[in-house]
């Protein structure tokens, strides 16, 4: 499994995996038992889930792959220099088409993922402007001393700025926009770290390929990428793919 850019760690998905079985159970009917998290190495967090229904059981080995390393080492240096980087990277998403495919094969994603952060700076910074104009005039409506007006717009705009920015946080627009910088810099840079990162999982799941067809243990393996995970399973396929030879790839 690969996570999305998510920079949490294996610890805090295990907890959600104990968690959302026992919801699960009350879902389905079926019994679920997650087992301990084992770490294997600085890049894999091993754990068993088994199933059990109707007299049949199965069980799974769910083998957590790390990169969330490689996100804290890449993740913008904070809240203003992914502020700075976004307008360039909207130019780029234009430019290069992207925007009017997802509009047309993808209208909710578009909205929720390329539109929030977007239209969330720009009409942030229509009210920080308006309560920067507003309180002055308000001000001179009355007759007040002028500097008073303008230290007010001042110290209005920078509470209402500062109450946007918390905000921003709580509903994650800051993360969903540092997830725009980080994959657009891997997509425009490689990144050689995240490059030799997917090798090392290709490494890792043939390791419990010739493992499984050792003892028999398994049916079958699957990689699973969540969200920036995904592009992520698609190049750790492309890895293994490339160690094996012309004729011994197992389907």
């Amino acid at each position: 499994y690969i996570s999305g850019v998510d920079p949490r760690g294996p610890d805090f998905y295990h907890g959600m995996w104990q968690a959302e079985a026992q919801r699960q159970t009350r879902v389905d009917g079926r019994q679920y038992e997650v087992g301990a998290a084992s770490p294997d190495g600085r890049l894999a967090t091993r754990w068993t889930v088994q199933a059990s229904t109707d007299g049949q059981h199965t069980e799974s080995e769910h083998v957590f792959l790390r990169w969330d390393d490689l996100m804290r080492d890449f993740w913008p240096a904070s809240r203003w220099s992914i502020v700075a980087k976004l307008p360039g990277h909207y130019w780029l998403y234009w430019r290069c088409g992207l925007l009017a495919r997802t509009w047309t094969f993808a209208r909710p994603f578009f909205w929720a993922y390329f539109c929030a952060p977007l239209l969330t700076l720009v009409l942030s910074l229509l009210i920080v402007a308006g309560t920067a104009w507003a309180v002055p005039a308000l001000v001179a409506q009355f007759q007040g001393p002028g500097w008073i007006g303008v230290t007010g717009g001042v110290v209005a705009a920078a509470a209402v700025l500062w109450a946007l920015v918390m905000n921003g946080e709580r509903t994650r627009l800051f993360w969903l926009a540092g997830a725009h910088v980080l994959m657009v810099r891997w997509a425009r840079d490689g990144l050689e770290p995240l490059a030799q990162r997917w090798r090392d999982f290709a490494a890792i799941i043939q390791a419990d390929l010739e493992r499984d067809a050792a003892d028999s243990r398994a049916d079958e393996v699957l990689i699973v990428g969540h969200c920036g995970g995904a592009p992520a399973a698609v190049a750790v396929a492309q890895c293994w793919l490339a160690m094996q030879g012309a004729h011994d790839a197992p389907r």
